[in-house]
């Protein structure tokens, strides 16, 4: 025996150590979908590189040992290689991330993440799935925004970077901090008396001459207060129009730089101005909160959801963010659950919106959530999408992607003011995923849903509902006047029967009805309408030879029938015939056939012609098949002088 040949191998690096495959797999994936990408976040595995495949279906083909698949993110059909490396550090941070383009709207992507050790033609790969990968996602719809808001696009951090980028560029006048002596007095005018202005927190209306430090004075209020973040007295934040306010000195310095949220002591001002009393409204907390007077409180959450969005870190050094906190520190700012249901309860008013218009007159941008309300939502809560799956009993809820959440609650009802809610759905937990399928529902009855996030102590609003009717109990029947085999296709006539539903039109339009689990060279010839609820199929067969039965099926486009979906017949079996070699011998007045087997087969058939160019006819019963050997058919007395012969094979 040649021992070599049994000494096996070992597959080594360059360094001479055999590649072992990680342990632990990458998980955790999360996506942020727009209408036409999606960026992806994973957290790592312990190997050394990672390769991530995405696929309109959760089917994936995995990678060999030794594969080093090209990355490709723009994303063109079928399973495609995005990602194949390290993760890079940028700015001394590891980024686990990547961004897939070219996508289409509306559309579910699966995504899987495969970690491997090793380089070139010597990789080794960890191939079991972990929390989260595989995920699914669905891109979203395209809106089309108009106007100052022709670029926007998309949900969550998509939706929130394409505001940043618009507000940001538009902010062409960037004012000093003395100007706002002068900006203020237009911005915050009382529309009932132009020489007055009108100041935050309290709404009290004084005269515009009367602006310095004083205790019944006015002065320059930043409402993300600016120790939130060290910008100061400085352009742009320290100026930006759009959070600075006339306030009371004195209201201005008990609010200080407290964090917004409901709930303390109500706040009386020891030094109104004239004509006031020092009820201000607002409710101050020995836990460093200030709940402003109702009136305000929408004014307020717009403001702090612009200053949000509008300093990011790239025009500034510092990037603010609202929490779910309070007694924050540093740039952020809370608290975010609370502004987000003041933003509900209190919506831009008339005066609101024309301090929108005069900042954008002077400063050159607007606050998008004041002319544009459901801008909040669609950043900080799950924006039900296009249902999918939709059946007679359930259906897959979708959603977007928000940022800040911690995990979603979905709710269903068979009402859109949602009083009727689904006990199994009444504020679900769906953790952080992005779509649910949804079982044991009635069919033909209709359901809504909408979701909302849950931050650290607090909740989003909910989203808009989205609504869905499940599918009737519409049914399509087909049959056939004769068993259907593989010689008789040619003008077969089918009749197609509808149940739940009707026929939209007496004229049918072929265009509307497919074949399948269609033999090939079988097409529908002609539909002719019988009744609301039946019509006749001809067929048409090219004579092509098949060796497999068929299964034939209608589909039926909702176009030619009342029911909302595709609806889908029952089917009936093709039998293929599969054409075998024989004997003739005569014997006297008998014939008989000697067949050649054919593997698998159920049984025999005989045909025979007087002509071998015309058409042969089944005459299996006029002869039979001997029990003892099935192979041989006999038959005494053949009518015709002569004959031509052929036999086939069926399976069952």
């Amino acid at each position: 025996m040649d021992t070599f040949t049994y000494l096996g191998y070992h597959d080594c690096d360059a360094s001479g150590y055999e590649v072992q495959a990680p342990t632990i797999q990458a998980h955790s994936l999360i996506a942020y979908p727009s209408h036409d990408e999606i960026t992806l976040e994973w957290s790592v595995g312990n190997g050394a590189k990672r390769v991530i495949y995405v696929n309109t279906t959760n089917s994936f083909t995995p990678p060999a040992d030794g594969d080093n698949p090209t990355p490709n993110t723009v994303y063109t059909s079928g399973q495609q290689c995005v990602y194949n490396q390290s993760t890079p550090i940028i700015e001394d941070q590891p980024v686990n991330a990547c961004r897939i383009t070219n996508l289409q709207p509306q559309t579910q992507y699966w995504f899987r993440i495969y970690e491997y050790n090793g380089e070139g033609t010597q990789t080794k790969f960890l191939l079991s799935e972990a929390a989260n990968n595989p995920l699914s996602a669905n891109t979203t719809e395209h809106i089309v925004e108009t106007g100052y808001y022709a670029e926007v696009t998309g949900y969550g951090q998509t939706l929130k970077s394409s505001l940043h980028q618009l507000i940001r560029t538009t902010h062409t006048t960037r004012f000093s901090y003395d100007a706002l002596w002068t900006q203020l007095p237009y911005t915050d005018e009382d529309p009932n008396n132009p020489n007055n202005i009108i100041e935050i927190y309290t709404g009290w209306s004084v005269p515009k001459s009367h602006a310095g430090g004083g205790t019944t004075q006015w002065n320059r209020e930043h409402t993300w207060s600016k120790s939130h973040g060290g910008f100061g007295d400085s352009a742009p934040a320290g100026t930006d129009l759009h959070h600075m306010r006339p306030c009371d000195a004195t209201v201005n310095s008990a609010k200080s730089n407290r964090d917004f949220d409901n709930g303390g002591t109500l706040y009386i001002d020891a030094s109104p101005p004239s004509g006031y009393s020092g009820n201000t409204g607002c409710y101050s907390s020995p836990s460093n909160t200030w709940e402003p007077r109702d009136e305000d409180k929408g004014d307020v959450a717009r403001m702090m959801m612009y200053m949000a969005v509008r300093y990011e870190g790239t025009d500034t050094s510092f990037d603010l963010e609202l929490v779910d906190a309070i007694d924050t520190s540093g740039p952020n700012y809370g608290k975010l659950s609370t502004l987000l249901a003041w933003h509900v309860q209190d919506p831009p008013d008339a005066r609101e919106m024309q301090r929108n218009e005069r900042i954008f007159e002077r400063q050159g941008n607007r606050n998008p959530f004041i002319d544009k309300p459901e801008y909040a939502a669609h950043i900080w809560s799950p924006i039900p999408q296009a249902a999918q799956n939709i059946s007679q009993s359930g259906f897959r809820a979708t959603w977007t992607t928000p940022i800040d959440a911690s995990r979603y609650y979905l709710q269903v009802a068979t009402d859109s003011l949602f009083v009727n809610v689904l006990p199994a759905y009444n504020d679900l937990n769906v953790y952080l995923n992005n779509s649910l399928q949804l079982s044991g529902l009635s069919n033909d009855h209709t359901y809504y849903y909408r979701l909302k996030s849950y931050f650290q102590s607090g909740y989003s609003m909910y989203s808009p509902f989205m609504r869905v009717e499940l599918l009737s109990s519409a049914e399509a029947s087909l049959s056939s006047d004769i068993p259907m085999d593989e010689y008789n296709l040619d003008a077969v006539q089918l009749t197609l029967s509808l149940q739940g539903c009707t026929f939209s039109s007496t004229n049918l339009d072929p265009a509307h009805f497919s074949l399948l689990g269609a033999p090939v060279g079988l097409s529908i010839q002609s539909i002719q309408y019988l009744s609301p609820g039946s019509a006749a199929i001809s067929l048409s067969f090219d004579g092509s030879d098949f060796d497999a039965n068929h299964y034939l099926q209608i589909q039926i486009s909702p176009s030619a029938i009342s029911a909302p979906t595709t609806l889908t017949s029952n089917s009936l079996k093709i039998t293929a015939y599969v054409e075998t070699t024989l004997t003739i011998s005569i014997s006297g007045n008998q014939l008989s056939l000697q067949l050649s087997p054919v593997a698998n087969s159920a049984g025999y058939k005989v045909f025979s012609s007087p002509d071998p160019y015309s058409l042969f006819t089944e005459c299996t019963q006029a002869g039979s098949f001997q029990a003892a050997n099935p192979l041989i058919w006999l038959q005494t007395d053949p009518p015709q002088i002569r004959g031509f012969y052929r036999a086939a094979a069926f399976r069952e």
